[in-house]
C-alpha cells in the first residue's frame, strides 16, 4: 500500500553520481564527447549534475544544478512511472528539476519528444521557459546541443529542436485539451486560482494520457481545499486505488534546513495567527499534515486526530453480519467488552448518512464501522446484528430526532442493551446521548483529551477526514459535507466520561 511514497528517507540516497571528465567541455575531443553523450543518454542523473545550470535566486547567476539526496529519488521515479503526484514543501526546486532539466534531457535525448508544462499563470508559465528552462539549454556545451530554428520567433511559452522535440509552457486557461508525451501540471492545487479547475485540466490532458503519455501532478498543499481534487488523488494513490504513483517531499528534504531553522519558522507561524497552519502547508514534516484542513478555526487538533490514525485494511477472511458496506477491522476476541455508537439519519437519498462504529472499551480501537443511507427501522436491525457478533455488546445513540427512533425501535424489536445518558435520573432513565449545542460541546472536549493522550485509535480514513472537518464554532461539518463518522466517535468519547461498564456489576 505505501510502495512508492518518499517518506522521511526520501533525504537518503545511496545513487553516487560520477562527475563528468576534468577540463572545459567545449575543448573535450571527438572520442570523448562520444561518450559523454553516451553516459547523458543513460542517466539523467549524470546529465544534470555534470552539465545542466540553473538560476541561483541570491546571487541571480547560473550555477551548476548540484541535486539534492531527495531529488535523485524524485528523478528515479519520475523516469520509471507514467503517472506521478508529488506533494512538496516549498522551495524543494520541483518546477525546475522536472520542468526544466528532466525535460530537457528528454528533448535531448529522445526524438520528437513533446513536453507540455501547465502553470496556474501565464507568468508562471514564462518564468519556467524564460529564466530555466531555456537558460539550462543555453549554458550547455555546444556539441550538445541539437540545431533549433532561429528564425523563429523568440517565444515566451515555445521552444523546438532540429530533432523534432518540443516544449511548451501555458498557463492551465490556454486551451481546450492539449496532446504531448510528457505534461507536467505546476502547483497542480493551486491552479483553482485562476478559475480553473483541476478536474477540467486533467480532461483537457485527456489525449496526453490516452496516448500513452506522461502525466506528473507537482504541488504544495492548499489547506483552504482540504477536499481538493489534488489531495483526493494523492490520498486514492497512497492507498494504492490509483495509478498515479504518490511522492512526498517534507522541509527536510532541502539539506541545509534544519531543526533550529524549522522551529524558527514554527514560531513564526504561531506568533502570526496561534497555529501551525502556515508551517503545515508550506514546510510540512508529513503528507498527512500537509493534507489536514487549517487548525484555525477547527475543533479538533489534525496532528492530534493523525497520532491516532492507524490504517489497516478491512477484513475479508471474516465470518461478519451479511451487512453491505460494513467494514470489520478487528474480529471480536473472548469476553472482550465492546460497545457499539449508532448515528441515525432519515434515510432518504438526500439526507445524512447513518453511521455506526464499534469499540474497544478498554483501548478505544475502532473495530468496525458502517455507514449509508439507512432509515431507523434498518438501522436498529444493523445494530442488533453487529452488537450480537461483538459479544453482545451495549449501545449508546445519538438521542436526536431520528435518534429517538432508533431506540424505540430497539426497546421494541430487540434484546440490545442501551445504555443511559448523564442526563438520567433515579426515576427516569434517558438511554443514549442527548445532542445538543452544550452537549457535543462537552462531548468534543472529551474527544480532544482521548485524542491528544492517544486513548483512542481510528482505522477508518473518513472518520479521520470528518474528525479534521469538523469547524469549531458551530460544531458541526462544513457546508455539503457529513459529520455521521464523526458523530459516532464523539459517542465513544461522552460514554467514556459519563458511562461506567463492569462485568461484574453488569451494564447500567
Amino acid at each position: 500500500m505505501w510502495a512508492g511514497l518518499v517518506d522521511d528517507k526520501i533525504c537518503i540516497s545511496n545513487k553516487v553520481i560520477p562527475n563528468r571528465p576534468p577540463g572545459d567541455p567545449e575543448e573535450y575531443p571527438d572520442e570523448t564527447r562520444f561518450k559523454e553523450l553516451f553516459k547523458c543518454k543513460e542517466s539523467v542523473h549524470y546529465f544534470i549534475q555534470n552539465y545542466v545550470h540553473i538560476l541561483d535566486d541570491r546571487t541571480r547567476t547560473y550555477v551548476p544544478f548540484t541535486l539534492y539526496p531527495a531529488q535523485i529519488n524524485v528523478l528515479d521515479s519520475v523516469v520509471n512511472n507514467k503517472y506521478i503526484i508529488l506533494l512538496k514543501s516549498r522551495q524543494f526546486g520541483a518546477s525546475t528539476l522536472i520542468g526544466g532539466a528532466y525535460y530537457l534531457w528528454r528533448m535531448l535525448f529522445t526524438p520528437n519528444a513533446r513536453n507540455l508544462i501547465l502553470s496556474k499563470s501565464e507568468r508562471e508559465a514564462q518564468v519556467l521557459m524564460v529564466e530555466r528552462f531555456k537558460p539550462m539549454f543555453r549554458n550547455l556545451p555546444s556539441w550538445m546541443k541539437p540545431e533549433y530554428d532561429s528564425n523563429l520567433p523568440d517565444s515566451k511559452t515555445e521552444f523546438e529542436l532540429s530533432n523534432g522535440s518540443k516544449i511548451s509552457s501555458l498557463p492551465t486557461s490556454a486551451g481546450d485539451s492539449y496532446t504531448a508525451s510528457a505534461c507536467m501540471v505546476d502547483e497542480a492545487a493551486l491552479v483553482h486560482n485562476s478559475k480553473t479547475a483541476l478536474s477540467d485540466v486533467l480532461l483537457a490532458v485527456q489525449p496526453t494520457i490516452a496516448a500513452g503519455g506522461q502525466l506528473i501532478l507537482v504541488s504544495k498543499a492548499d489547506k483552504s481545499r482540504p477536499d481538493s481534487t489534488f489531495n483526493s488523488i494523492f490520498k486514492s494513490a497512497v492507498r494504492g486505488e490509483n495509478d498515479f504513483y504518490p511522492l512526498f517531499a517534507p522541509w527536510k528534504a532541502v539539506p541545509w534546513r534544519d531543526i533550529n531553522w524549522y522551529n524558527e519558522q514554527m514560531k513564526l507561524s504561531m506568533a502570526v495567527d496561534g497555529t501551525k497552519d502556515s508551517v503545515s502547508e508550506n514546510y510540512p514534516d508529513t503528507w498527512e499534515e500537509a493534507l489536514a484542513p487549517k487548525e484555525l478555526d477547527k475543533r479538533l487538533s489534525s496532528v492530534h486526530v493523525a497520532n491516532c490514525f492507524k490504517e489497516i485494511k478491512p477484513l475479508d477472511d471474516v465470518d461478519k453480519p451479511a451487512i453491505n458496506n460494513l467494514l470489520i477491522f478487528k474480529r471480536p476476541e473472548p469476553n472482550a467488552l465492546y460497545i457499539v455508537t449508532p448515528d441515525a439519519a432519515e434515510g432518504n437519498p438526500a439526507s445524512d448518512p447513518s453511521c455506526l462504529d464499534v469499540w474497544d472499551w478498554e483501548t478505544g480501537e475502532q473495530m468496525a464501522t458502517l455507514s449509508g443511507r439507512y432509515e431507523p427501522g434498518v438501522m436498529g436491525v444493523y445494530t442488533e446484528l453487529i452488537s450480537r457478533y461483538y459479544n453482545n455488546a451495549p449501545a449508546f445513540p445519538e438521542r436526536n430526532n431520528h435518534g429517538h427512533a432508533l431506540i424505540l425501535w430497539l426497546q421494541q424489536n430487540t434484546d440490545v442493551r442501551l445504555l443511559k445518558g448523564p442526563d438520567s435520573t433515579d426515576g427516569r432513565a434517558k438511554y443514549g446521548y442527548h445532542s445538543s449545542k452544550p452537549s457535543k460541546a462537552m462531548a468534543y472536549a472529551h474527544l480532544a483529551e482521548l485524542l491528544k493522550d492517544e486513548n483512542i485509535i481510528l482505522h477508518n480514513p473518513e472518520t479521520q477526514r470528518q474528525l479534521n472537518s469538523i469547524e469549531g464554532s458551530t460544531l458541526r461539518a462544513p457546508k455539503k459535507d457529513h459529520d455521521d463518522h464523526a458523530i459516532s466517535v464523539m459517542l465513544f468519547a461522552a460514554a467514556k466520561k459519563y458511562v461506567h461498564l463492569t462485568f461484574s456489576l453488569g451494564f447500567i
